[in-house]
């Protein structure tokens, strides 16, 4: 075509045909752009050159641009003139052009008549972020009304900055805006919550739409349900039988069907009903009192094995620093040794889990992480094995005494259990409290329960502080006494953690009632 156009320019001849014919290939090539620029060197060639007007005027048409596009095509019509006959399909685009323009006329009519809200809904995009392209000539006449992006979205009930929420779909919406629980919104001023607002969702509405039913049961009374079925299933996973199944297994069924479309009423019910058929059961008491011994243990293992930790991460500094006096990472180590100075031996609990790993993490950035696991190996080793010993309800005499030889911490708790195991207690009490001490004072004593419920407060059982009694250890000392029916498990496992925390001597005895203050 190009060489057709220069052979053109050399002979004189008029391109304007061309030209069109070259804008016509490229918009069937949906490349508009270079379509536009050959219509428009066609018509500066050619000013009454009929088809690029029509052309032309057609791609404003097609852009929404009603205006232009309605000049373009009553110039085409203006200046056509057939050339001979024409046989050719289409030759003649004269009707199809007033066809479009009469439409663009009612068009153009209709907006000026619409009231704001409906001609915004014409002059925005889909999202109604931004003024529709395709409909460019609504957008001109909401523009001319002094309309804004912002106005149009008020007026179509939208807020009229853009919220990102407003293209997700309903479940979308629901899950950003209602809390993990899914009990209530997080917060009536997010975008979430705004939208779920705009569009109307109440709290039911929203847990439906996570199918979730609509009045959610108190967080509380749901947590309380679940725990004791999770009791229910790790008994049953053990192997254990309930004596009256069938009577559980019905409760069970009841319980589930009111968490699952009951009430919060109805739940604390079926709970309570549970709850009283598992406590008289006598192996469900038995395996939830082996199961809460195992926790104890557990807090007792982490507490010997962190402190063995703090101590020997604290002598490796100390040593390191000895033998490394112009060394830079000393400066670090000493940070680690003032740190552990008065907690190694005291720590406990959240605050022993972090000293453990700040300590940690200072040898890594100093690069000699490895060497200290490695110094302190072989006895948190000691420390471990003493502790599964202690732990396990199977352990023999023989396993006990080999670790009460020791002079470790655990060592001491290894004789108190040989002590309390050998302890004569009436054959027919089958629950036991625990006492520890002794005491100087009470104010000395009533620290000491503090520090226990401050280290593990969800833990361990009730304690309360009481005077000296018949048969303590010195009576002229202080004792304190768990007031709880403990079972000989949970008896033993208290007084290793409660020993292990404080350092003072531990006992399992038969309940009391006597409480510090009473004389």
């Amino acid at each position: 075509c190009r060489w057709l156009i220069n052979v053109a320019k050399e002979k004189g001849k008029a391109l304007a045909a061309d030209y069109n014919s070259l804008g016509a290939a490229y918009d069937v090539e949906s490349n508009p752009a270079m379509a536009r620029q050959f219509y428009e060197l066609a018509i500066k060639t050619d000013p009454r050159h009929s088809w690029a007007y029509s052309n032309l005027g057609r791609q404003f048409h097609d852009q929404g641009d009603y205006v232009n596009a309605t000049e373009y095509m009553n110039k085409a019509a203006t200046y056509f003139h057939p050339q001979g006959k024409c046989l050719a399909p289409k030759c003649d685009f004269r009707a199809e052009d007033k066809k479009m323009l009469a439409e663009m006329k009612f068009d153009l009519e209709r907006m000026k008549s619409n009231d704001s809200r409906s001609l915004c809904i014409y002059a925005t995009s889909l999202n109604i972020d931004s003024w529709n392209t395709q409909k460019s000539f609504a957008a001109a006449e909401a523009k001319r009304r002094g309309l804004t992006i912002g106005d149009c979205r008020v007026l179509m009930g939208r807020e009229r900055e853009i919220n990102r929420f407003e293209l997700y779909p309903p479940q979308g919406v629901c899950n950003a805006a209602l809390n993990d629980e899914k009990t209530a919104f997080i917060d009536t001023t997010s975008d979430a919550a705004r939208e779920s607002q705009r569009r109307k969702y109440s709290l039911g509405d929203c847990r439906r739409l996570l199918g979730l039913r609509e009045n959610p049961i108190d967080e509380a009374v749901a947590q309380k349900a679940t725990t004791i079925l999770k009791q229910l299933e790790d008994f049953s996973a053990s192997g254990n039988t309930f004596k009256d199944v069938i009577a559980v297994a019905r409760t069970v069924a009841d319980l589930k069907t009111a968490l699952a479309s009951g009430s919060s009423l109805d739940v604390e019910a079926r709970t309570s009903e549970l709850a009283k058929l598992m406590s008289a059961d006598s192996a469900f008491q038995n395996f939830d009192s082996y199961v809460a011994a195992q926790k104890i243990n557990a807090l007792t293992s982490e507490l010997l094995i962190g402190r063995t930790k703090l101590k020997g991460m604290n002598k490796f500094a100390q040593n390191y620093i000895t033998q490394h006096i112009t060394s830079d990472k000393n400066g670090k180590l000493i940070e680690i040794v003032d740190r552990l100075k008065d907690k190694a031996d005291s720590a406990a609990g959240t605050e022993l889990s972090k000293l453990v790993d700040d300590s940690l993490d200072v040898f890594s950035a100093v690069g000699l992480r490895p060497d200290a696991e490695t110094a302190m190996a072989d006895q948190v080793l000691k420390a471990q094995k003493a502790v599964d010993i202690l732990s396990k309800d199977s352990s023999n005499e023989a396993e006990i005494r080999a670790v009460a030889a020791g002079s470790e911490v655990w060592s001491t708790l290894a004789q108190q259990r040989l002590d309390n195991a050998s302890a004569e207690l009436p054959g027919d009490n089958h629950v036991y409290s625990i006492e520890f001490g002794n005491f100087d004072d009470e104010g000395q004593a009533q620290m000491t329960l503090a520090r226990i419920r401050q280290n593990y407060p969800n833990s361990l059982s009730k304690m309360e502080p009481f005077s000296k009694r018949a048969g303590a250890w010195d009576s002229h000392k202080l004792l304190l006494h768990m007031e709880a029916n403990l079972s000989w498990p949970l008896a033993l496992s208290t007084c290793q953690l409660v020993s292990a925390l404080t350092t003072q001597p531990c006992k399992v005895a038969p309940p009391l009632v006597q409480t510090l203050g009473d004389n």
